[in-house]
C-alpha cells in the first residue's frame, strides 16, 4: 500500500480505515504492521563514505602525489631508507586525517539527539509520550502552541490553530488551519487541513492523524532532493588546491634546475637524482592536509560544546570569515527552559482560596502530562508545562482534569494574551482565566 499523499481530499473515516486506525489510536500489532508497510519516521542521511574511501581520499592531493612519485624514484635509485620514511610519513598523515574526519562525524551524530522530539499520542486506548522517530502512519497525535510538528498530519480537530510554515512554503504569515475536507486539487500551501513535519504551532491546539512519515513527508522529499545535489569545493579547498599546484610546479622546476646543474658539475646521474629528490621531499609540506583537517575538527568539537550542529567541517572556514551577524531575537536570551520557583497568592488567608487557585493552575492549562512521563527541567519549554510540572509534584493532575470537566474554553493566543476555561466543580460552573495582568 502507498502513502496517502492526497489526504487533504479524503474524509477522516477513510484515512483511519486506510491505516487501520481509530480515535483511540493504534494497538501494538497495528503499530508494527504500519511500520513495516509504510516505513519509519526517520529522515535518512545520504550514505556516508566508508573508512577506506576516506583513507584513500587523504592521498588525493597534488603534494602527496609528488611525494609518492619521489619515493618511487628513490626506491629505484637505491634509497630504500628514504622511500620507507616518506611512505611512513604520508601514511601516518592519512591515518590522522581519517581519524579526525570520523571524530568530527561522531560529534555531529551525537548532536542529532538535540533534534529528537517527544510527541503525545493515543496508543492502546491511552495517551503516552513517544519519541518522534517512533511515529507510524495512523498514529493519533496531540499538538499545542509551541510544538514542532513531527510528521505530516491530517487534522481531526483543532481550536484557533495557526501554524508557521515559512520553512516549507516561504510564507511568513501564520496559516490558519481547519479540519474540513478539501475537494479540489491544490498546492501545498493551500492544504489548510494538514500539518507538515518541521513546521511550528504558533497558536491553538488540536489532534491529528499521521498520514505520512520519514522520507515520504514533504520535508523528507526536500531532503531527498538535496542529497542529489553535487557538492562544490569550498573556498578553503580551492585555496589549498591552488597553493598545492603552484608549490608543486615550483618544486618540480627547482628540482629540474638543480638536477641539470649537478650534471653540469660532473656529479653522477644517481647522486644528482637523489639530491633533487631529497630537495623535493624537504620542500613539500606533507602534513598540510592533515593539519587543516585537525584544525577544522577541533573547531567543530568546540561548536559541538555550544550545541551548534556543523554538517560539514569545512563550513567552519565560512563561519570564521564572517565579520557581522545580523539577528532578530524578541524577548530576552534564555536557556529555553522554565521552572516555577514559588507561588504567591494575594489573599491566602483561607485554605479554600488556595485550593481554588491551585485548581485554576491545573484546569486552565493545555500542557499534557502523561502518567508515564517524568519531566526534567531541561524538557520544559513553555509556561503551561512549567506550571503543570510544579503541580504534578503536589497533585495527581490527570485525575483532577478528568474529575472536573471543561465545558467551555477560549485558547490562549498572542493577540488576546489570555486563556479562559469554564469547568464543572461540585455541580457549579467555575470560570478560570490566566494571562497578562493588564488585559485581565
Amino acid at each position: 500500500m502507498k502513502i496517502l499523499n492526497d489526504a487533504y481530499k479524503k474524509d477522516l473515516t477513510k484515512i483511519m480505515d486506510y491505516y487501520n486506525s481509530s480515535l483511540n489510536g493504534l494497538d501494538d500489532y497495528k503499530i508494527k504492521k504500519n511500520e513495516l508497510e509504510f516505513g519509519k519516521n526517520i529522515i535518512k542521511d545520504k550514505k556516508r563514505p566508508s573508512v577506506l574511501k576516506i583513507f584513500i581520499s587523504q592521498y588525493m592531493n597534488l603534494l602527496v602525489i609528488v611525494l609518492i612519485f619521489a619515493s618511487i624514484l628513490s626506491l629505484f635509485t637505491g634509497g630504500i631508507e628514504n622511500t620507507i620514511v616518506i611512505i611512513l610519513v604520508i601514511t601516518l598523515n592519512a591515518i590522522l586525517g581519517t581519524f579526525e574526519y570520523f571524530k568530527a562525524e561522531k560529534s555531529l551524530l551525537s548532536l542529532k539527539k538535540l533534534t529528537s522530539l517527544n510527541v503525545l499520542v493515543h496508543r492502546n486506548n491511552k495517551k503516552i509520550l513517544i519519541n518522534s522517530n517512533d511515529l507510524v502512519c495512523g498514529d493519533i497525535v496531540y499538538f499545542k502552541r509551541g510544538d514542532l510538528v513531527a510528521a505530516d498530519l491530517r487534522i481531526i480537530d483543532c481550536s484557533n490553530l495557526e501554524v508557521d510554515e515559512s520553512m516549507l512554503t516561504g510564507e511568513s504569515d501564520n496559516i490558519i488551519k481547519h479540519n474540513k475536507v478539501i475537494n479540489n486539487e491544490i498546492a501545498l500551501n493551500e492544504r489548510k487541513n494538514c500539518l507538515f513535519r518541521g513546521t511550528k504551532i504558533n497558536n491553538g491546539k488540536g489532534v491529528g492523524i499521521v498520514y505520512s512519515v520519514g522520507m515520504n513527508t514533504e520535508i523528507g522529499k526536500i531532503a531527498m532532493m538535496m542529497q542529489d545535489v553535487k557538492k562544490s569545493k569550498s573556498p578553503l579547498e580551492k585555496s589549498i588546491d591552488k597553493f598545492s599546484r603552484d608549490l608543486a610546479i615550483l618544486i618540480i622546476l627547482v628540482c629540474i634546475i638543480v638536477f641539470i646543474m649537478s650534471i653540469y658539475r660532473n656529479i653522477t646521474i644517481i647522486e644528482s637524482l637523489m639530491f633533487s629528490i631529497s630537495l623535493a621531499v624537504a620542500a613539500i609540506p606533507e602534513a598540510l592536509q592533515t593539519i587543516v583537517t585537525i584544525v577544522l575538527a577541533i573547531s567543530t568539537e568546540k561548536m559541538a560544546k555550544e550545541n551548534a550542529i556543523v554538517k560539514d567541517i569545512k563550513a567552519i572556514e565560512t563561519l570564521g570569515s564572517v565579520d557581522v551577524i545580523c539577528t532578530d531575537k524578541t524577548g530576552t536570551l534564555t536557556q529555553n527552559k522554565m521552572v516555577v520557583d514559588n507561588v504567591y497568592i494575594y489573599d491566602n488567608k483561607t485554605i479554600n482560596n488556595y485550593k481554588l487557585f491551585d485548581l485554576g493552575l491545573i484546569l486552565c492549562n493545555d500542557a499534557e502530562i502523561s502518567s508515564e512521563m517524568e519531566l526534567s527541567n531541561n524538557d520544559i519549554i513553555s509556561t503551561d508545562e512549567a506550571i503543570m510540572n510544579y503541580n504534578q509534584k503536589i497533585n495527581n493532575v490527570n485525575e483532577i482534569i478528568k474529575l472536573y470537566e471543561r465545558i467551555y474554553e477560549i485558547p490562549f493566543s498572542s493577540d488576546k494574551k489570555y486563556q479562559l476555561t469554564v469547568n464543572k466543580i461540585n455541580n457549579k460552573k467555575i470560570l478560570f482565566i490566566k494571562g497578562a495582568s493588564d488585559i485581565i
